[in-house]
């Protein structure tokens, strides 16, 4: 009998490949994809269209995990205004909770505890006061929560969960997050999300509404 071994990484790379593109709109063929144990953290590139991650091979939790957060930041082309970072990261945290559950290779009360896990590390860097988001709140998560590289999981996780109904009732919602990059920088929140709708194709600005809606009321 011959014994066939199969790459579990291109298994779950092509599905995912596939559910992003259709979901952004987005092109990834451009973007190399590797796996570096030495690199402390995932990272994309997008100057040099590359994708570094550090996963076990032999858990497919973790690699669906680190490359839909990834992915999610490669569907921007440019890099987003520094005070939308925390929104570009709470989408990347909503994506690696979203679409893992959706592939066929996956077995989603299994990543469900997996993702659990893996953020019960993450505490918020302060308490979110409320959502729809203050002006207080909304500063500090700007500013990146006073982390090096807008890395508070634990609070883009809450913003994420209230955008998690919006990702399962509008099929455009994820079409988008790649127009982030079009808001000009240097302005208030309210200009941002009013440039975004702009920048975005006219059948789904309704999304960009929806989303400041829930976010900011």
């Amino acid at each position: 009998m011959v014994s066939i071994k199969i790459n579990i990484f291109q298994l779950l790379y092509s599905e995912l490949i596939h559910v992003f593109e259709n979901s952004f709109s987005a092109d990834f063929s451009d973007y190399s994809i590797s796996n570096e144990a030495c690199n402390h953290a995932p990272v994309t590139y997008r100057h040099s269209k590359t994708i570094v991650l550090n996963y076990d091979p032999d858990c497919v939790n973790q690699i669906v995990f680190q490359l839909s957060h990834e992915l999610c930041h490669a569907s921007i082309p440019s890099d987003v205004p520094s005070n939308l970072r925390w929104l570009e990261e709470s989408f990347a945290v909503l994506s690696s909770f979203f679409f893992p559950l959706r592939l066929k290779n996956i077995v989603v009360s299994k990543y469900k505890l997996y993702f659990q896990s893996s953020l019960a590390a993450c505490k918020p860097c302060f308490p979110l006061s409320a959502i729809p988001l203050i002006d207080g709140d909304l500063s500090l998560l700007a500013s990146g929560s006073g982390t090096n590289n807008y890395n508070d999981y634990g609070n883009y996780w809450k913003v994420a969960q209230v955008m998690l109904p919006l990702a399962e009732k509008y099929n455009d919602f994820w079409k988008v997050v790649p127009y982030l990059c079009k808001i000009p920088r240097n302005l208030s929140l309210k200009e941002s999300f009013q440039m975004w709708q702009l920048s975005v194709p006219s059948d789904i600005g309704d999304i960009v509404v929806i989303i400041k809606s829930a976010l900011l009321g």
